[in-house]
């Protein structure tokens, strides 16, 4: 799931005009930025509470590996046509 919302977010970075490199840098920014909430995880008031940080990090983890490695593929790719 988080793979395909850094994917989609970007995507729509792209639709307005900003470049695909840079929506990828910026919504891995973004989801970086989510990251140091997982410490928090285990001082979690409630097991909702909790849940729901479990949650955002790792769906943010995971955009920021797909968006990491798909440009870095994306770029072997382009470079191996040339």
């Amino acid at each position: 799931m988080g793979s395909l919302l850094g994917g989609w977010l970007s995507g729509q970075f792209v639709k307005r005009g900003v470049a695909p490199a840079s929506s990828r840098l910026w919504v891995m920014l973004g989801c970086a930025c989510i990251m140091p909430l997982s410490p928090f995880i285990a001082q979690a008031a409630g097991l909702n509470v909790a849940l729901a940080l479990t949650v955002c990090t790792v769906l943010a983890s995971l955009a920021w590996l797909l968006l990491k490695f798909g440009g870095v593929h994306r770029l072997n790719q382009a470079a191996s046509t040339l």
